[in-house]
């Protein structure tokens, strides 16, 4: 019998990579936590409601040349991440693309420096394994950059050269877009430069507790 019952919180992290389209070849980088806005509260709020409007559908990969950015807070607007990324610098915009493929369920990986791919395999179910043998406490979103399309403040296209320097998970209700989550690709004070004939690969992860 437990005596003590805690909340149901949720956590995140992101594995990037650079992948190359025409073979499969993957070039990861560190994994890093992302930070859950209050908006992530109210779409899964929403969603145990019974209305999935506003659950994650599309990931925006924030890119540019000299950019500079203050500290991610859980604050976040579609809105206020525009008017952020034009006091960023001229040419910083957005990206955004739909999911790759399903999004999958499985249970938290062992590791989180591991690939997040792992985490739809680990053999820590434990508690969580009421749907999946392994575990499913965890949910991977995927989805990969295009060199062809513009930002959403209408720049150049996410091509070779430019940098990569946060992403976001967001949630797309009758044509509006709302942040659920934010995550710096920060390395070590740079941010890495798109290698030609490479796209940005982001799988991820939101784990339930």
């Amino acid at each position: 019998m437990r005596r003590v019952d805690a909340a149901c919180m949720a956590k995140g992290f992101v594995s990037p990579s650079f992948v190359d389209i025409k073979t499969g070849r993957r070039i990861p980088f560190k994994t890093r936590h992302n930070l859950l806005s209050y908006m992530s509260a109210e779409a899964m709020a929403a969603a145990f409601g019974g209305d999935p409007s506003y659950i994650p559908a599309k990931m925006g990969f924030i890119f540019g040349t000299g950019g500079n950015f203050s500290d991610i807070t859980r604050h976040q607007t579609w809105d206020d991440l525009l008017l952020e990324l034009g006091q960023a610098g001229e040419s910083v915009d957005v990206q955004v693309v739909g999911f790759s493929y399903p999004p999958s369920l499985g249970g938290e990986a062992a590791s989180e420096s591991s690939s997040s791919s792992s985490s739809s395999g680990s053999d820590s179910g434990g508690d969580y394994n009421n749907i999946l043998p392994n575990g499913s406490n965890a949910i991977t979103f995927h989805a990969v950059s295009n060199s062809q399309d513009a930002g959403r403040r209408k720049s150049e296209s996410f091509g070779k050269g430019k940098e990569i320097y946060q992403a976001v998970l967001l949630g797309s209700c009758d044509d509006e877009l709302y942040i659920l989550s934010r995550v710096s690709l920060e390395d070590g004070g740079t941010y890495r430069t798109k290698p030609e004939g490479f796209e940005v690969a982001l799988d991820w992860t939101v784990v339930f507790h």
